[in-house]
């Protein structure tokens, strides 16, 4: 990200106003840190060589710009960057790092091992540490580049293995990193092998749609669509997932600010309140989204990891955002026809996902030694704007009271001898129950009525319910009161 990658390494002059913090957590905490070095330097080639899920050996080797003779040792004491000078330089931050912490942090807790070259300098630079202290600093052989091996992770604080989760949940979360920024930076080949075993690989590609695909597979990069829209306060590009797509959680999809993966509660909001006519409550939609802004606009020194963010327009953004979002997803997904595919007239032109899933899934005459193939060309990119009216669903929908409906159906059924029997009410059709349960997979109540079949979400019923009642009690005057253990005065 860093439009002069060489800048020599410095201390940084008043480091007391950046937020400082524990950053080593767990092995993914070391290659987050080792992988946005290698991002920052201007690598095209990133491989991550890891053993025993990253607790013995963490090895990241690239073909950045290097590191600078001079500053091989100044590099790993606390508060050096090459990134910023001055805390004054956050707003104005174009680099993943910025804190001068990382390397300080992990050679504190492990035994670390670097072997770095500039494109000018004739020979590399070896140096070696242990706990934090100095072995040995030596001219060796190397290629343009950095690789950097940390060796026995926590060893000299034991008490932290305890607070590590299984060895298959570390290497999730490695893997996981890894995996959003692959989709953030399609151009770098990135590599991850685990005991020497491919576990990941993603060829350079121009699209952000091959690395959905490879990271993701087939159904999802076939059921998104690319958007894009420019606002005063930010640009916004990205791909959402058909409605279709929307899992129990959000850790499928991504949100990244100015290239940087970030967890933001404010644009997780707008993407389910843009979703909401299309998805159940409880469901998350699927999205793939970027994010460019002022960094004056956007704090990423909140948290130690740098991955929770805060707006300086906080619900300013969170409205735009909805909004945009909310025309984008009706625009494209209000086009979805009967079967449930999307209609073509959204799709970009040109070389299609398909083509490109063909073509990553024709078999190959040699025998494969990475998951993933080249990329052949990129798909053409299409641009999406809101339209300037959006349907809304609520114009024509009629309002009935759950409380009137529901407990005549789930309450005064009893009194009928058979399940079959019609259920009478005085503002709802003849219906009754299609099976002696009624229950569809514990969630849902199915009745058959005259002209058709009728489904009743019963925990959206009982959220209703309980809604109008309280609603009914607070214009009666009879909604109960509780003072506060502290009192808070409104002045």
């Amino acid at each position: 990200m860093s439009s002069s990658p060489l800048r020599r390494i410095k201390e940084i002059s008043d480091y007391q106003k950046i937020a400082a913090g524990e950053v080593i957590e767990r092995p993914a905490s070391v290659v987050k840190e080792l992988v946005e070095n290698s991002i920052d330097a201007g690598a095209t080639q990133i491989t991550i060589n890891i053993q025993n899920f990253g607790k013995f050996v963490i090895k990241v080797i690239d073909d950045g710009c290097g590191i600078h003779p001079d500053d091989v040792e100044i590099a790993f004491l606390p508060h050096t960057s090459n990134k910023i000078r001055s805390a004054m330089e956050l707003n104005d931050l174009h680099s993943l790092g910025f804190r001068g912490e990382a390397l300080y942090s992990i050679c504190s807790i492990s035994k670390v091992e670097l072997i770095t070259k500039t494109q000018t300098d004739s020979q590399g630079i070896k140096i070696e540490l242990d706990g934090g202290v100095v072995k040995s600093v030596e001219k060796t052989a190397a290629v343009p580049g950095t690789a950097i091996k940390i060796r026995d992770l926590f060893y000299n604080t034991p008490v932290r293995y305890k607070f590590l989760k299984s060895d298959r949940v570390e290497l999730g979360h490695i893997t996981d990193i890894i995996s959003r920024y692959v989709i953030a930076y399609p151009k770098i080949n990135f590599k991850l092998v685990h005991n020497s075993k491919p576990i990941l690989s993603s060829p350079s590609s121009s699209d952000h749609l091959h690395a959905i695909f490879d990271i993701y597979g087939k159904d999802y990069a076939k059921n998104c669509v690319k958007f894009s829209y420019q606002h005063d306060l930010f640009e916004i590009e990205g791909y959402l997932g058909d409605p279709k797509l929307a899992q129990s959680t959000s850790h499928s999809s991504s949100v990244f600010i100015n290239q940087r993966f970030v967890v933001s509660p404010t644009v997780h909001e707008a993407m389910k309140y843009g979703y909401k006519d299309y998805i159940m409550l409880n469901k998350h939609p699927y999205y793939i989204v970027f994010l460019t802004m002022d960094p004056a606009k956007v704090d990423f020194n909140i948290h130690p990891t740098k991955k929770v963010v805060r707006f300086e327009q906080e619900e300013i953004v969170l409205a735009t955002l909805s909004e945009v979002i909310r025309a984008q997803v009706n625009k494209i997904f209000g086009k979805t026809n009967t079967t449930g595919q999307l209609d073509e007239t959204v799709r970009s032109p040109g070389k299609t996902i398909e083509q490109y899933i063909q073509m990553k899934e024709k078999p190959s005459v040699e025998p494969q030694t990475s998951p993933i193939e080249s990329p052949s060309n990129n798909v053409s990119k299409s641009t999406l704007k809101p339209s300037k009216s959006i349907p809304s669903k609520e114009k024509n929908t009629k309002k009935v009271s759950l409380i009137a409906i529901v407990p005549k159906l789930l309450v005064e059924s009893p009194k009928y001898t058979s399940r079959d029997e019609w259920i009478q009410t005085k503002s709802f059709p003849k219906m009754r129950l299609i099976s002696e349960s009624g229950q569809l997979n514990k969630v849902y109540f199915v009745f058959e009525g005259e002209d058709g079949y009728y489904i009743l979400d019963m925990h959206a019923a009982d959220e209703r319910i309980n809604f109008e009642k309280e609603q009914n009690a607070y214009q009666k005057g009879g909604m109960r009161k509780q003072r506060l253990i502290v009192p808070f005065t409104i002045e």
